[in-house]
């Protein structure tokens, strides 16, 4: 009889601990974005948000030509206008069949004027006549708001979305400006995650883990809620960000960003890169002077990798470098990369990374021409942190203040 009661017991008991597991993944089903430690996989439902905040992007000149131009349909032009020239801003990089926003500028008397088709119906009759001015790109006033379509993935579907459109040296400049979020609940812990993509012409994500691929950044830990994003939070398509003490790579997203997918990863503090908390890749350069340099040799100090780059006459990546040699250099390694390096100054470590000997260091830690990211590679050969190298003076002091 006992052992009767004592089976019966251990079935209930065993009983209300799947039911505590089924509850747990119909919760999980049933509200939105809600899932448990269990799930390896989160599928995380976006919603989409006006202006840039976190994640900034700027504007660019577009291609209007003249109305006798080929162009893929007819529209409606409204008759006051005169001088009319027509442009077509595409929504979709990747469909087969392309979709477009229309705009036209021309003159209404003596002022210059645009268009944008909002509704998207291929008439301009029913939309503002807006005036060149200039515009402030750092702001999220004055957006327009226009419809369109777009692939999901799937289908074609109606979407919405904001652009930022004005003069721009003499010229109409313009770009995309939303950003993605998504609230998170993990065993009942909230989070907030953030998303945009850097390509300000379109209005489709991209999956690719270039520079201009989608980015995805925590918002919010529980009650912790971030003012800024910097580099180090940024996380490109394979990368991962942490969540409720895991780690979940960033598989991919939707072509319209409506959805974001997440795959839990246990092996984080195993692998090789240049995510914070990785460890670091290992590195063997000539410097400008011609020595070679291995990365197994200089862990006896904290290494700081600086990206600098000269485009567009910027001479600040530079001077940062040297500015952080002379402030540090007896007591960490301080290590500049760029192209065709001119300034050969004696007792700092540079890489010209045109050299073919330095294919390694420039695909680990550079992988584009044009790069400002310094890399703080501590004692223990993981990447400490990683920020806009201009931004030393505030960064690096903080993270070396107790690490030298």
């Amino acid at each position: 009889m006992k052992l009767l009661f004592k089976a019966l017991l251990i079935a209930l008991i065993l009983q209300g601990c799947q039911k505590s597991k089924d509850d747990h993944k119909q919760l999980s089903q049933s509200k939105p974005n809600h899932f448990t430690a269990e799930n390896d996989t989160l599928v995380i439902r976006t919603k989409k948000n006006k202006g840039g905040r976190f994640f900034g992007a700027g504007a660019t000149s577009m291609d209007f030509k003249d109305t006798i131009d080929t162009f893929p349909y007819p529209v409606v032009y409204p008759k006051q206008i005169q001088n009319i020239k027509r442009g077509l801003l595409p929504t979709d990089l990747h469909s087969k069949t392309p979709h477009y926003i229309n705009l036209m500028t021309g003159t209404a008397g003596k002022e210059r004027v645009f268009i944008v088709d909002q509704i998207n119906n291929r008439d301009f009759t029913d939309d503002s006549i807006r005036l060149y001015r200039d515009f402030e790109w750092g702001s999220n006033k004055d957006l327009v708001q226009c419809r369109y379509e777009i692939s999901n993935g799937k289908q074609i579907v109606k979407d919405s979305s904001w652009i930022k459109i004005g003069n721009s040296n003499n010229d109409l400049g313009l770009g995309k400006s939303e950003y993605l979020t998504a609230d998170i609940n993990i065993n009942n812990k909230n989070y907030k995650i953030g998303a945009s993509n850097l390509r300000n012409m379109v209005f489709n994500y991209n999956n690719s883990a270039d520079v201009f691929g989608t980015k995805i950044a925590l918002l919010s830990d529980d009650e912790k809620v971030k003012d800024t994003i910097f580099e180090r939070d940024q996380i490109g398509v394979g990368q991962y960000i942490k969540l409720n003490n895991n780690h979940y790579r960033f598989e991919n997203i939707t072509n319209n960003g409506e959805y974001i997918t997440l795959i839990k990863d246990n092996s984080f503090t195993e692998k090789t890169g240049t995510e914070v908390g990785m460890i670091a890749p290992a590195f063997s350069a000539t410097t400008t002077t011609g020595s070679i340099i291995n990365s197994t040799d200089l862990h006896d100090k904290i290494i700081i990798i600086v990206n600098s780059c000269g485009c567009g006459g910027d001479v600040a990546s530079t001077q940062a470098f040297f500015d952080i040699s002379n402030k540090y250099g007896s007591k960490v390694h301080v290590i500049r990369m760029d192209s065709a390096i001119k300034e050969r100054k004696t007792g700092t470590i540079q890489i010209d990374t045109e050299l073919e000997a330095n294919k390694d260091i420039y695909t680990k830690y550079r992988e584009t021409y044009c790069s400002h990211i310094c890399y703080v590679i501590g004692k223990d050969n993981r990447i400490f942190d990683k920020f806009i190298v201009t931004n030393w003076e505030t960064d690096l002091p903080k993270i070396l203040e107790n690490s030298i």
